[in-house]
């Protein structure tokens, strides 16, 4: 039920089509997961993960997606993460991120476990076009499964995305960065849209 409740209030606040920006990038980074007292340092060049968003002028949903085989002394698994969150953007290019999400492990059976983590960066524009470079730090808690022990990771990410839309001629803040919507905006947003 609760993952049910986390999903409507997810869906609940996307942005209107017409008004969002679709984002993607990739990410590179530095891995550490701590589990059952061991660490696991894994560094990621390019990415196995994609980001895939949805944007306003303030909020945004988007999904980390990751899909990794790992081969270990003769044994082998195939690791799906998916992590969708929302992204609160802050002034000066900086956001905050909540995210709940799955990990679904297939080797000689399958299972799964549940996440929920925070992340805080920045993302700044490279340019006049679309290209942004993002920088991010976030903690992930994977909770224990029957067969899987409960396990904390870390993150360091550098990631480069292209946004695409967002150019509605009715949208009164059409030209202005992401950034660039502060709460004494929301005047103007609610006549906007009623």
């Amino acid at each position: 039920m609760k993952h049910i409740l986390l999903l409507i209030i997810g869906l609940a606040l996307l942005p209107h089509p017409t008004q969002a920006q679709l984002e993607l990038g990739f990410d590179a980074g530095m891995r550490v997961e701590n589990m059952a007292g061991m660490n696991l340092t894994t560094f990621m060049a390019p990415a196995e993960q994609i980001r895939i968003g949805a944007h306003s002028k303030t909020l945004a949903f988007e999904a980390l997606m990751s899909f990794t085989h790992q081969r270990m002394r003769g044994a082998s698994a195939t690791v799906i993460k998916v992590l969708p969150g929302l992204v609160y953007y802050l002034p000066a290019d900086t956001y905050i991120r909540g995210e709940v999400g799955a990990l679904l492990v297939a080797n000689v059976g399958s299972a799964s476990q549940f996440g929920y983590g925070i992340a805080a960066g920045n993302k700044r524009q490279i340019g006049p076009g679309p290209l942004y470079l993002r920088i991010e730090t976030g903690v992930d808690k994977w909770v224990e499964n029957w067969n899987y022990a409960a396990s904390t990771e870390y993150r360091f990410l550098v990631g480069l995305s292209i946004v695409l839309g967002g150019n509605d001629p009715r949208d009164p803040f059409r030209g202005q960065s992401v950034h660039n919507f502060f709460p004494s905006d929301a005047a103007v947003l609610c006549d906007h849209i009623l």
